[in-house]
C-alpha cells in the first residue's frame, strides 16, 4: 500500500503530462486553446479561507498542467448554482448533499473523483457530522437533551454540517421545531455561537474542531461531543455515520477538455505533515453516493421533497380509530392462531411418538422407565448395538452402551440427554457417541422425548441413528478444504485463518517462519514434476517429523511453505530452524541411478506489538527468507 501510495500519483502525473501534449492538446478546448479551466469551489467557510484551502492545489494544477491552464473561483450557492446552469465553470466540487440536487437539475458528466482530507493519521474520503455543545452544559448529554434547544448551524446546504445530524435525530425519534435552528452563515461561526451562550447546541461537519484546536482558536476542553461515535478511520470527533466526502464532477459533456486535470487530480499528493488536520489531502476515484441518496430520499430532500399522493402516514391519520380496532382484531385472531398451532404440534408430536412404538422407520428405538432401564428396544436398535433383546430388557442404559465418551472418559448422568429430558419433561435432541456390545463406538444422533402419565414422567423414549458415514464425510470435507492434497500441510486460506487468530490473539513468545526451497524450479524443469512432487512430500515429512503438538505447518504457495511456533521464544525457533534445515540437506530422492536432493531458506520473524497488521507480519518473514536467498540459500536469517 505505501508504494501504491507514492507510485500511483508519478504514474497518474506522467498520463497527465502526456495527454496535454496529445493530440487534443491537454485539457483545452480546440476552439479557445488559450482559455484556461476554471474550478469552481462552493464557499462552505469564507471567501479567504477556502481559497486558502484550495490555492495550494490549483498552483499544483498549473504546475503539471501548464502556468495558467486552471482559475480557481469561490462561490455561494445561488453564484454557484448560476454558473454549473450556465456551463462557465469546468470542473466543481461541493458538499454531496448539494451535488444530488444539482444532478438531478443539469446534465453532469457524474463523479469524476471523491475528495481526500487530512485525519489524525491518514487521509479519508469519508465525512460526517458533529453534534457539541459548550463542557459545562450538565443539561445536554443525549439526542433527546436537543428538544427545545436552540441549534446553530451554518445553513440547511451542508451534509457534514447539517442533514446528517438532522439524520441522525430523525432516526432516534428527536423532533426538532423550526424555531430551534439558527443560521450563522460559516461553520467557525457556529464554534463561536456556541461558546458565547448565542445557542444551545453546534452542528458542524467532522475534522472543524480539530482543525480550530489544530489553529489555537478552541482548547480541547470547551466543549463536549453528543452522541459520540467511534470512528474505524481517525481519531476525529463525530455524531454520525459516514459519508462520501465532496465529489468532483464537471458540468459539460465534453469530458476530453478535463481529462488531463482529473488524471493531474488523482496524482495529487502533497506531503502530509505539512497538511493540517481536515485539509485537502489528495483525490480519490469515485466514492458510492447511494447512501446520501438513500438519507435524502427518506428526509424528502430536493429533488425527493414531492409527497406520494398516499401514504401509511396519511392513512393513519385519516382512519387511526378504524385501524386501531381492525389491528386489535387481527392481533386477536393472530393469538387464536398461535394458540391452534402449539395445539397442532402437540397432536402431532403425540402421534409421531404413537409411531415411534409402532415402527422403527430404519433406526433404532428404545425406551427407558423412570430409573432409565430399558423397557424396549427394536430390531434395527439391537443390530446397531451388537446385542439380544434378553440382554439388554431391564438392564441402566448407561451400562449397557452409554458409559463413557469416545477418548474414555466417564460419561456422567448429569450429561446424559435421556437422563435430563427424565429430570425436565423436555423434548431434545443430541449428538453422542454409542458403544457396542463388542466394546466399538460409534458416533450417533438422539431423539430423545419423554412418556407421560397424567403429566408426571414415567420414562422416555429415544430414536437415534449411526452418522459414521456422516462424520467421515464432514471430516473429509475438512481434510479437503483445510490441508494440501500433495504434502498434508495446511492450505494458505486455513494457515493465514489459523495465523490471524493468534495474531489478534497477541500471545508472546511466538514466532512465524517463511521457508522456500532453493532451486526448485530446476528440480522440475531438469527431472520433471513428479520428481518435484516427491521432494515437495519427503520435505513436509521432515517438517511434520519435527512438529509438535502447538506448531501449524503450511503450504502457501508451490515450493513455499510456513511455520508458525506457538510459546517459542526467538532463540528456540533459531534452533528449530537450524534442525530442519540439516534434516532437508539429508534429502535424497533416487531418480535414474541418482539421487536428487535439495535445501531450503528460512527466514524468521518474532511477533511483537510493533506489527499493526497480519500482513505485517508476513512481510517481515517474508523479506527474512529473500534474505536468505539472496546471501546464498540454505540459510537461515531471522529478522
Amino acid at each position: 500500500m505505501r508504494i501504491y501510495y507514492h507510485i500511483m500519483p508519478m504514474i497518474l502525473g506522467l498520463l497527465a503530462s502526456i495527454l496535454l501534449l496529445s493530440g487534443g492538446q491537454g485539457v483545452s478546448a480546440a476552439e479557445q486553446p488559450n482559455k484556461p479551466l476554471v474550478f469552481g469551489v462552493y464557499a462552505y467557510l469564507d471567501d479567504a479561507s477556502v481559497r486558502a484551502e484550495y490555492q495550494p492545489l490549483i498552483d499544483y494544477l498549473n504546475r503539471q498542467l501548464g502556468a495558467n491552464r486552471v482559475v480557481l473561483q469561490v462561490l455561494d450557492m445561488a453564484a454557484f448554482n448560476d454558473a454549473i446552469r450556465d456551463r462557465t465553470i469546468d470542473i466543481a466540487t461541493t458538499n454531496p448533499t448539494h451535488y444530488l440536487q444539482l444532478r438531478h437539475a443539469f446534465e453532469l458528466t457524474g463523479v469524476i473523483a471523491t475528495t481526500m482530507r487530512k485525519g489524525d493519521k491518514d487521509s479519508v474520503s469519508v465525512l460526517s457530522g458533529v453534534i457539541f455543545s459548550k463542557n459545562n452544559r450538565h443539561d445536554i448529554n443525549r439526542l433527546s437533551d436537543l428538544h427545545n434547544k436552540s441549534i446553530a448551524i451554518a445553513n440547511k446546504h451542508h451534509l457534514g454540517g447539517f442533514w446528517a445530524q438532522q439524520y441522525t435525530l430523525y432516526r432516534a425519534g428527536v423532533a426538532v421545531d423550526e424555531a430551534q435552528w439558527l443560521l450563522f452563515g460559516e461553520h467557525i461561526k457556529v464554534v463561536k455561537a456556541v461558546l458565547e451562550g448565542k445557542a444551545d447546541v453546534g452542528f458542524v461537519r467532522s475534522g472543524l474542531l480539530e482543525t480550530m484546536q489544530d489553529r489555537g482558536m478552541l482548547a480541547s476542553n470547551e466543549i463536549k461531543i453528543i452522541n459520540a461515535q467511534y470512528s474505524p478511520y481517525s481519531k476525529q470527533k463525530m455524531s454520525t455515520e459516514f459519508y462520501p466526502e465532496w465529489p468532483i464532477f464537471a458540468p459539460t459533456q465534453t469530458p476530453e477538455k478535463i481529462q488531463a486535470l482529473v488524471l493531474a487530480l488523482l496524482a495529487y499528493r502533497p506531503a502530509i505533515e505539512q497538511v493540517e488536520s481536515g485539509a485537502i489531502s489528495g483525490f480519490t476515484f469515485p466514492s458510492d453516493y447511494l447512501k446520501v441518496e438513500s438519507l435524502a430520499r427518506e428526509l424528502r430532500l430536493p429533488p425527493f421533497d414531492r409527497a406520494p399522493s398516499f401514504n401509511l402516514v396519511d392513512a393513519w391519520q385519516k382512519w387511526q380509530d378504524k385501524l386501531l380496532f381492525i389491528g386489535s382484531l387481527l392481533a386477536l385472531l393472530l393469538l387464536l392462531l398461535i394458540g391452534m398451532i402449539l395445539l397442532y404440534r402437540a397432536a402431532q408430536v403425540a402421534r409421531y411418538r404413537n409411531a415411534l412404538l409402532l415402527s422403527s422407520l430404519g433406526e433404532g428405538v428404545f425406551g427407558v422407565d423412570k430409573d432409565e432401564r430399558c423397557t424396549f428396544m427394536n430390531a434395527v436398535a439391537l443390530e446397531m448395538l451388537g446385542s439380544r433383546e434378553a440382554l439388554v430388557l431391564g438392564r441402566h442404559v448407561h451400562a449397557l452402551f452409554h458409559y463413557h465418551h469416545e477418548d474414555g472418559r466417564a460419561f456422567s448422568f448429569q450429561e446424559c440427554p435421556v437422563s435430563q429430558t427424565l429430570t425436565d419433561g423436555k423434548t431434545r435432541t443430541a449428538e453422542t457417541h454409542l458403544i457396542r456390545a463388542d466394546g466399538s463406538i460409534f458416533p450417533a444422533h438422539l431423539t430423545v422425548a419423554p412418556m407421560l402419565d397424567a403429566d408426571k414422567i414415567i420414562g422416555a423414549e429415544v430414536i437415534f441413528q449411526d452418522i459414521s458415514q456422516q462424520k467421515e464425510t464432514e471430516a473429509r470435507l475438512y481434510q479437503l478444504a483445510n490441508f494440501d492434497a500433495l504434502t498434508g500441510c495446511a492450505n494458505r486460506r486455513y494457515f493465514v485463518e489459523q495465523l490471524s487468530t493468534h495474531f489478534e490473539l497477541g500471545k508472546a513468545p511466538m514466532v512465524l517462519m517463511m521457508l522456500d526451497l532453493d532451486h526448485f524450479k530446476q528440480i522440475n524443469d531438469r527431472y520433471g514434476h513428479a520428481v518435484g512432487d516427491a521432494v515437495l512430500q519427503a520435505f513436509s515429512h521432515v517438517l511434520q517429523d519435527q512438529q509438535r503438538s502447538d506448531d501449524l505447518v503450511g503450504r502457501i504457495g508451490g515450493e513455499e511453505f510456513a511455520v508458525l511456533l506457538p510459546n517459542t521464544t526467538l532463540t528456540q525457533a533459531k534452533v528449530w530452524a537450524e534442525s530442519l534445515r540439516k534434516a532437508v540437506e539429508k534429502i535424497a530422492i533416487a531418480h535414474a541411478a541418482q539421487q536428487v536432493g535439495v535445501t531450503v531458506s528460512v527466514g524468521v520473524a518474532e511477533f511483537d506489538l510493533s506489527l499493526a497488521t497480519i500482513d505485517d507480519w508476513l512481510l517481515k518473514a517474508d523479506k527474512a527468507v529473500y534474505r536468505a536467498k539472496d546471501c546464498g540459500r540454505n540459510q537461515v536469517v531471522v529478522l
